[in-house]
């Protein structure tokens, strides 16, 4: 598992704070303690800040400050760096061709990504779709 580079979905970091689904805390915290101790490669996206940011409003009702906290730790997490390069014509192809989020559709556009070379950690099955690498954290064992 060391040496793998993994991009952290926005429902990876949602689940612990919300714990709706129960079973998913559970494998998410795991996940994310292993990139605290450094344990794996992790990248995430300010795309991905930004729908966390909007489901923790919209849908959970948390406060700005709240989400403001949430978003300082994650940015600052040692083990967790934020890239933001994406192939938006790619992504717009993407979304033409598949009934999927356009933001899912840009994340799948980094070019580490896209070639195979990072694997998206996400619930998400759409990504499934855009042919590329995803687990769930629990399969990560």
């Amino acid at each position: 598992m060391k040496g793998f580079k993994y991009f952290v979905d926005t429902n990876i970091f949602l689940r612990p704070i919300v714990r709706d689904v129960p079973h998913q805390a559970a494998d998410c915290l795991k996940f994310l303690e292993k990139i605290s101790k450094g344990e794996l490669k992790a990248f995430t996206g300010s795309l991905v800040l930004a729908e966390l940011t909007w489901t923790l409003l919209k849908f959970y009702d948390y406060s700005r400050s709240e989400i403001a906290e949430i978003l300082k730790g994650l940015a600052a997490a040692e083990n967790l760096k934020i890239i933001d390069r994406y192939n938006a014509n790619e992504a717009i192809q993407s979304y033409s061709a598949y009934n999927i989020k356009f933001i899912d559709c840009l994340i799948a556009s980094h070019p580490q990504i896209a070639n195979g070379q990072m694997t998206i950690i996400s619930y998400d099955k759409d990504f499934d779709k855009l042919k590329i690498k995803r687990v769930e954290p629990g399969q990560l064992s």
